[in-house]
Order: structure tokens, then sequence, then C-alpha cells
């Protein structure tokens, strides 16, 4: 190893350092009831460092592989792309977990739904059937639907706790749900259980919907993978089998065409990654919990 290897190695050592120590340093600040957000909110969302406290391991991993990168290869570049690439690759090249929970959730919602429906429909009370059916819940809504049997013991409020249950779960189609529990329970409605039904059978669809998706970009995906692993697989067949050849990146000339080629690479990957991994859906009511404690509030007053 020469002075310059070694000198870019302690230069990605010093990154991975400072960049664990921002993120260890920064904690999230007083939670604001939100408004609606806008673009440029939501982009200041997106950047916020503080977004990584909670990943402090798998930003120590990306560090650690970013300044092995630059100390075999004595590009200062490496630095950022090797974070950059730790840190993004494993979900492009791993499976769509995204995709895979949304389903699940889905499919969960509709078979709460489902199952408050019978029960409703057993003539039995609105906060009976919740309590009845709480504990059933399937995979992945039972923890929120635990806390909603608790906080049902506890006193809470129906609506509010129901509303507090839809924060939880955070999915459009627990939000129908909630509402229409909500709405049942200030006004006793007779057609709950055929709502629930319709809701059911929503949730049901969008799942389907998702699944024929996710089943028609298996190919694209795939190909992308492949033109990852390629170009890596090249990289280090070039860096292992023929240095002489990497020898021209060793200049500054050189690592300002290598940070550029791995942007444009880079903003390749981000935009396969973004039809791949579509948004997930909105949600159709926020902040239920605020809502009806609000409303709980005023007619005590």
């Amino acid at each position: 190893m020469n002075g310059t290897q070694l000198l870019g190695g302690l230069f990605g050592a010093g990154i991975a350092i400072g960049l664990l120590a921002i993120c260890k340093g920064l904690r999230p600040g007083p939670e604001v009831t939100p408004g609606a957000p806008s673009r440029w909110t939501s982009l200041a969302t997106r950047l916020d460092p503080r977004r990584l406290t909670g990943q402090t391991p798998r930003v120590a991993a990306c560090a650690a592989g970013a300044a092995a990168l630059v100390a075999w290869t004595g590009w200062p570049t490496m630095a950022v792309i090797g974070f950059l690439a730790l840190w993004h690759l494993p979900r492009i090249l791993g499976p769509d977990k995204v995709s895979k929970h949304a389903i699940e959730l889905s499919d969960a919602v509709a078979t709460f739904a489902e199952m408050l429906r019978d029960t409703l429909s057993a003539a039995a009370g609105l906060q009976q059937s919740v309590l009845a059916v709480a504990p059933l819940a399937p995979e992945p809504i039972t923890e929120p639907c635990g806390l909603l049997a608790e906080w049902i013991d506890e006193g809470m409020p129906l609506a509010e706790a129901i509303a507090q249950w839809a924060d939880q779960v955070a999915d459009r189609h627990a939000d129908v749900v909630a509402g229409c529990l909500i709405i049942a329970s200030r006004k006793q409605s007779g057609n709950t259980a055929a709502v629930l039904n319709a809701v059911a059978a929503s949730a049901r669809e969008q799942a389907s919907i998702r699944r024929r998706a996710v089943a028609s970009q298996a190919k694209p995906r795939t190909s992308v993978r492949v033109t990852i692993c390629v170009v890596l697989a090249l990289f280090g067949v070039l860096m292992f089998g023929n240095p002489p050849f990497m020898d021209p990146y060793d200049s500054l000339l050189g690592q300002v065409v290598l940070a550029v080629a791995a942007g444009v690479f880079g903003v390749a990957l981000r935009w396969m990654d973004k039809i791949l991994h579509p948004e997930p859906e909105p949600r159709v009511l926020t902040h239920l919990a605020a809502v009806a404690a609000a409303r709980q509030e005023v007619a005590a007053w």
C-alpha cells in the first residue's frame, strides 16, 4: 500500500466517523401536529438526517464498507460512492418487501372487517364485537388490534380508541373501517355490517391488483439485478485482473470522471427503483385520533 492509498483510507475513515457522529448526535425534535405537507416539506423530510438515528448499525456497516473501498482503491470518491451503493443496493437487489407488506396489510384489514361484520350480524354490540375480534386479528395488524382492546378495557372512549388504531395501522382501508366504526358508535347505524362487507371486498380487490402488478414486474426486476451484478462483476475483474487499466482513475480528472459516471448510473438505478417500488397509496383519513379526542373534549365541555 503506497502513501496515496493510505491517505485515501484515512480520508474514508474520517468521513465514516463523521457520518456516525452526525447520526448519533442528532435526535428527533418534539412532535408537531402536521398539516397537509407540500412538495418541499416532503423533500425536506426525506433529506432530514435525523431519519437515520434509528438505523445506526446500518449506517455503521455502510460507512465501514465505504472506508474499506477507499483503502483498497485509494480513490477518495469511493467514500461517497461506496456508502450510497451499500445503502441502496440491498433494497434494489433484494425482494420487494414493501409490496409484500402492503398486500399482507390489505388482506389483514379485509379479514378484520369480515370478522367484525360477522360478529355484528350475530346481534352483538359494537364495543363487544371489537373486543371479541381484536385478539383474533391476523398479522400484520395483531399488535395494533391488541392495543385497541387494551385501550377499550382501560376506559378510553370507543371512537378515540378506534381512531388511534387507524393511525397505528396507517392503511387507507383501515381508515375506512375506522370511519365506519366511529360513525356507528355515535349514531348506532344499522348498516355497519354492509359497509364493512364492502370495505373488505375493496381491500381484497386491492391486494389482488397489487399481486398482479408485482408478478408483472418480475421480469424488469430481474433485468435490473442482472445489469447491476454484471457492472459490479466487471469492476471487480478489472480491479483484480488488470489493475493498470484502472490507473487513469488515480488522477484528479479520473476521479471527476468516475464521480460523473457513478452519478449517471446512480440516477438511472434510482429511476428504476422508483418504477419498481411505487409510492404507497395515500391514506383516506389522517390524524383521526386527534379529531376524535377534540370531539370528545367538546362533548364533555
